[in-house]
């Protein structure tokens, strides 16, 4: 099964094996929420009227921060004094 326009769809790999693909409507955003919880439950088909069996799960995907922003000054012009002869001096 492939559900390709759904956020979550299920590819089966071999027969028996299985794989949840989960599609994002937009980007993460770590300053906005860093970490989320995926509650994800498994249920086979039942047949001759037997109950379904499940197993659930809990997977924990944390949001990495980039530096989405460049560098800025704040309060902006500054302005310094410096000695005549003032030995030259560089920072790394």
């Amino acid at each position: 099964m492939h559900l390709s326009s759904r956020p979550l769809s299920l590819q089966e790999l071999s027969p028996g094996s299985y794989v949840v693909v989960v599609r994002l409507r937009r980007p993460l955003d770590f300053e906005r929420r860093s970490s989320y919880a995926m509650r994800i439950r498994a249920t086979d088909l039942s047949s001759g009227g037997e109950a379904p069996l499940s197993a659930e799960t809990t997977q924990f995907v944390q949001v990495v921060d980039v530096q989405d922003q460049g560098p800025a000054f704040l309060n902006a012009p500054y302005s310094t004094t410096v000695q005549e002869n003032t030995p030259e001096v560089h920072y790394h």
